[in-house]
Order: C-alpha cells, then sequence, then structure tokens
C-alpha cells in the first residue's frame, strides 16, 4: 500500500480505505524560528525531518515550531480525505499541499483566531484534502504551541467515517453535558427550597468542573467564547483554580467540618483564598498578549500544581480524619472523589508515558460524571440524615416542653397548696380564736392583740407571695428581709453575704430566683435540723451565684428522692436556664450552688 520516494520516505497510497495508517508516513521537523512552507520543504528534502514511529506526536514543553510532513499518491479516482489533529488548543496549526505545480494553503487557523476561521467548524483541528486521480503530493503541517507540552494523536480518514466519528464523540459529551444539566436543575432546586448553601457551594463546584471538562474537549471555545483568542490555558487554569476553590467550601459543608474538625479553618481560608485569586485573574482574559513569556509560563505552572497539590492534601487529611472519628458521609465523598482522581491519573500517565491508546479525555469525563452522580445522592443522603435528627430534636423539644409544662402545673398546684396551708395554720387559726373571743365577751386588749396577729398572718402570706422589697430594692434586700424574718422565727444562725455590683434581672426572673432561695431557706428551716446557715450571693462579671450551705443531718440527692420542694427548684433553674448543684452527706450538711449567666437573663 505504499511505495518509495528518492529519499526513502514512503508515500501513503489512496486507495478507498475509510482510515489510513499513518504509522512510517510522517516525518517531523522543530526549529526556534518561523520558516516558509517552502524553506521546511526543502529541509525535509534535505532529509532533516525525524521519521514518526506511532500515529502520535509528544513534545515537552520547549520554544519550538513543529511540522509535520507525509507524502501520498492516489489512484485513478477523485478523493477527499480528512486529517485529524486531535488536540484543541495550538496557538497555530497551518496545514499546506504540495504539488509538482503550486502550494496551497489547506488550514490557517489556531485559538490565535477566531474559532469560525477554522476549516472543518469542529473542536480539533482538522481539514480536508482533495486529490485528482493519480495526482502524488506533499503535505506539511504546522504545530505551534510555545512553552506548553504539545502531544496529540492524528488520523487520516475519509469524509464518511471522519463526521461518524465526530458525531460519536460528540453524542457522549452531549450526553455528559445533559447529566450535569440534570444534576444541575436538582440541586438547584434544593437549595431555593432548603436555603442551605451547601447546594449553592456545589452548583458552583458542578459548574466549574463541568465548564473545565467542556474546555477539555475544545467545546468552551466552540460554543462558549469562540472570540477569546490565546486564552484557552488561562481559562483552564481559571476553571481548576475555582473548582478547587468551591470543592473545598463543600467538602467543608458536606462533612459538617465546623466544630468537627481542627482543618475547618485552614480550608475555609485557602478555598475563599483560591476563589479571590481567581476572580482576580479575570481581567487577564481581556488582555491579548501573543506570547507571554516563557519563565511565566513556567512558574505560573508550577504555582497550579502546588495550589492543586495542596488542594489534595488538605482533603486527605479531611477524609482520614473523618474516617476516625466514624463520619458516615465521609466514606461517600471519598468514594466519589476516586471517581475522578483515577480517571485523571489514567489520563496523566497516558501523557507522560506517551500511551495513545489510554490518552483520552473520556476518562476525566466519566469520573467526573460518577463523582457528581456519587455527591448527588450523598447529598440527598445528608439531607434524609439531617430530616431525621431534626425530627428527633422535634420530639425531644415537645417532650421536654410537655415535661415543662408538667412541673409548671405541679410547681402552681404546690403554691396553692402551700398557700391554703399557710391561711389555714396561721390565719384561719387567728381568725378562729378571734370569733371565739369575740363570742365569750373577752377583753378588748386580747382581741385587738388577735386582731394585730391576723394582720400580720395575712402581711406574711402576701410577703411570701410577692415580697414589697424586691421590685423596690432588689433581690439581695429582698432575700436579707427574708433571713431576718426567719432569724426571728428559728434557732439556726444565719449568715447573709453579698458581694460585687448587683445585676438587676427582669421582675419576671428575679420573682423566680426569690422563691428559688426561699425554698431553699425553707427546707433548712423545716428539714435540715441545723444549727447554721450560710447564704451567699456573689455576682461576678458575666454571672450570678446564689449558694445555701447548712450542717444538718443532709438529703438524698438522687432526683427520684426529691420532694416537691427540690421538684419546684429544679424546674424553675430550668426555666432560668441556670446550672444547679446539690452537694449532701449525713457528715457535712447540704450545699445548694445556683449559677445564672447575665446576657441570656438580664432585662
Amino acid at each position: 500500500m505504499f511505495s518509495f520516494s528518492l529519499l526513502g520516505q514512503p508515500v501513503l497510497r489512496l486507495d478507498g480505505r475509510d482510515d489510513y495508517a499513518l504509522e512510517g508516513f510522517v516525518r517531523y521537523y522543530k526549529d526556534t524560528v518561523w520558516l516558509e512552507p517552502s524553506q521546511v520543504f526543502d529541509k525535509i528534502e534535505q532529509g532533516r525531518g525525524i521519521m514518526l514511529p506511532k500515529s502520535y506526536f509528544g513534545e515537552k514543553a520547549l520554544n519550538k515550531i513543529y511540522w509535520l510532513h507525509f507524502r501520498v499518491q492516489n489512484d485513478s479516482i477523485s478523493r477527499t480525505v480528512v486529517f485529524r489533529f486531535k488536540r484543541h488548543d495550538l496557538h497555530h496549526f497551518q496545514a499546506f499541499k504540495k504539488t509538482s505545480n503550486h502550494l496551497d494553503t489547506l488550514a490557517f487557523t489556531g485559538d490565535a483566531y477566531p474559532f469560525m476561521q477554522r476549516p472543518i467548524l469542529v473542536s480539533d483541528f482538522c481539514f480536508s484534502l482533495s486529490v485528482s486521480p493519480n495526482e502524488a503530493a506533499e503535505i506539511l503541517i504546522l504545530l505551534e504551541k510555545r512553552w506548553e507540552e504539545l502531544n496529540a494523536e492524528f488520523s487520516l480518514q475519509s469524509e464518511q467515517k471522519f463526521y461518524y466519528d465526530v458525531r460519536q464523540d460528540y453524542l457522549l459529551i452531549f450526553f455528559y453535558v445533559g447529566a450535569i444539566f440534570f444534576m444541575l436543575i436538582f440541586n438547584v432546586f434544593l437549595w431555593l427550597n432548603l436555603k442551605d448553601k451547601i447546594h449553592l457551594y456545589y452548583i458552583l463546584n458542578l459548574l466549574c468542573n463541568a465548564t473545565l471538562v467542556f474546555n477539555a474537549f475544545g467545546l468552551g471555545f466552540e460554543y462558549l467564547w469562540p472570540y477569546f483568542t490565546y486564552q484557552q490555558s488561562i481559562i483552564n487554569s481559571i476553571l481548576a483554580i475555582l473548582g478547587a476553590a468551591t470543592n473545598l467550601l463543600f467538602l467543608s459543608q458536606f462533612l459538617g467540618l465546623k466544630g468537627n474538625s481542627q482543618f475547618f479553618r485552614p480550608i475555609q481560608y485557602f478555598g475563599w483564598f483560591l476563589a479571590v485569586w481567581a476572580v482576580l485573574s479575570f481581567p487577564f482574559l481581556f488582555i491579548k498578549i501573543i506570547h507571554y513569556p516563557g519563565w511565566l509560563i513556567v512558574a505560573y505552572r508550577y504555582v497550579l500544581l502546588w495550589i492543586i497539590g495542596i488542594a489534595a492534601l488538605l482533603i486527605i487529611l479531611v477524609i482520614w480524619e473523618q474516617f476516625k472519628k466514624n463520619n458516615p458521609l465521609v466514606k461517600i465523598y471519598a468514594v466519589s472523589i476516586s471517581f475522578f482522581i483515577v480517571g485523571a491519573i489514567l489520563y496523566v500517565l497516558s501523557v507522560v508515558y506517551e500511551i495513545p491508546w489510554l490518552r483520552s479525555s473520556d476518562f476525566v469525563m466519566l469520573g467526573n460524571l460518577l463523582e457528581v452522580v456519587t455527591l448527588t445522592l450523598g447529598l440527598t443522603v445528608r439531607y434524609n440524615s439531617y430530616k431525621e435528627h431534626n425530627n428527633k430534636l422535634a420530639l425531644q423539644l415537645s417532650e421536654t416542653q410537655n415535661t415543662i409544662a408538667k412541673q409548671i402545673i405541679q410547681t402552681q398546684e404546690a403554691e396553692r397548696q402551700r398557700l391554703a396551708q399557710d391561711l389555714h395554720d396561721d390565719l384561719g387559726g387567728t381568725l378562729s380564736a378571734l370569733k371565739w373571743r369575740v363570742a365569750v365577751d373577752a377583753p378588748q386588749a386580747e382581741v385587738l392583740d388577735l386582731i394585730d396577729k391576723a394582720i400580720e398572718d395575712l402581711r406574711s402570706v402576701s410577703r411570701n407571695l410577692l415580697p414589697p422589697e424586691l421590685a423596690k430594692e432588689g433581690l439581695s434586700r429582698a432575700i436579707r428581709f427574708t433571713i431576718e424574718r426567719l432569724q426571728n422565727a428559728s434557732k439556726i444562725e444565719f449568715t447573709y453575704i453579698v458581694f460585687g455590683s448587683e445585676f438587676r434581672f427582669s421582675q419576671e426572673y428575679e420573682l423566680n430566683l426569690y422563691r428559688i432561695i426561699a425554698e431553699l431557706l425553707n427546707n433548712v428551716v423545716k428539714h435540715s435540723k441545723a444549727t447554721k446557715a450560710v447564704v451567699q450571693m456573689i455576682f461576678h462579671v458575666d454571672y450570678l451565684h446564689v449558694s445555701v450551705e447548712d450542717n444538718g443531718t443532709g438529703i438524698k440527692t438522687e432526683q427520684n428522692t426529691w420532694g416537691i420542694g427540690l421538684k419546684n427548684i429544679s424546674s424553675r433553674t430550668e426555666f432560668l436556664k441556670a446550672h444547679l448543684f446539690i452537694d449532701s452527706s449525713r457528715d457535712r450538711g447540704t450545699t445548694v450552688i445556683v449559677e445564672l449567666p447575665y446576657p441570656v437573663l438580664s432585662a
């Protein structure tokens, strides 16, 4: 199927096949300066070209311009074939056809020119080659993208086979786009309904990664920004940085790292740093610099690699940490990101080791699609988990509210019983005695004494319900008056200590505080059998400390043994969101401490 030229370079016979194997037919020549096509043809004739053993061209990042050259010989029928160089981001791509009569230009394009200038409007660099019956021709192709790796497969196909392959490639790509679009709409719906910013981060991450993959196939330049010349590498860099930023911010929300990871702040700071960097890079898209300095391109590439490396290291550390903490969502995240990593590794290996059959962006696309599907399922699992957790919290809150309501009712009933008992024992007894004295015509002095006692009993009951000193002079003075009355009515020696500048709470809170302390003092008098008691009220900077201590016989501290008085104290402290501590023993008596923070309870 081939013959040799005078210089020994094989000539490819065009004989109607769908695919022409170019192995051993293509030479390449490289130089540091621009040359005219005729000059390159001369150098090839002089044997300066290097034969490519495969239909694959690969060169490292150098300041070079490359030329591909091959010869064709047609049979007796006119034919048109298509050359395809599977790369979409060359700055310059030019093709020339040399026959015995003249030199024709077949392609003069690249991302240095608008997309519409391409001879065939597809993402890869392609051109049609028409040959007459029995015509022999030399084909010369210029490839230029300085300081960046230049590697790609190339092929020569019939028009029918070429367009069939292109349709298959685009069908796969648009299936990916459709799947990503569906996931995007689904997450927009979740964000609008749940108002959870994790879905916003995920939407941005989806857009960045999908656009990066879309652009990796050259479709960004084809469909989204066909007039942004010379900017494809910068666009890819910005998308990669934004993708890393949104991925870190999404990871922080998805795994619930706030308050649960030592890496929460580094991930937040680094994620926002990358986001700001990417945004500040956008103006460079509008600066038309034909050739950036080589050192700047190389330095930027290394910086980008360091950025991706740091982001990857943070992700690995977080995954390891959350695995040890048995975070159920970390397994979903680890599986999802592993798909993309495997696809990227296969792609990188194919580039580094020049494996043509493995070199395909399809691996990256498929990995990203599996990652998106897995993370979307993970978000659904997270939503269901949080919903179940919130339902449990709502049930617990309802039970707590029912318990508090029950305790409030019990407290009210206890207060009513105590009021009834005080009225019956004190005021009721006094009025009964007064009635009997009046009936037997007792001396006026005795009647007046009983009337005075009835008045005092009524004042005592009223004072216990709402001491007048509380509103007028504050909690500490009201407690002092109460202790003085108890001191006169019992044999217990009370010591009362107030320290600090008194902080005034709202009337409702001060009344509950008063009743807590009054109940504790009442327990000391009635049940402790103590001879001494110490009451302390210390106003700290941000909370109030109250303690009541006695040297009595002690009480049982288990809640299931508490009487109505201690249950009332407990329910009131819960209502006030205060802290209650009880320590008691037969040898040391009883100490009860109540602590109340100011910010929550202040008027």
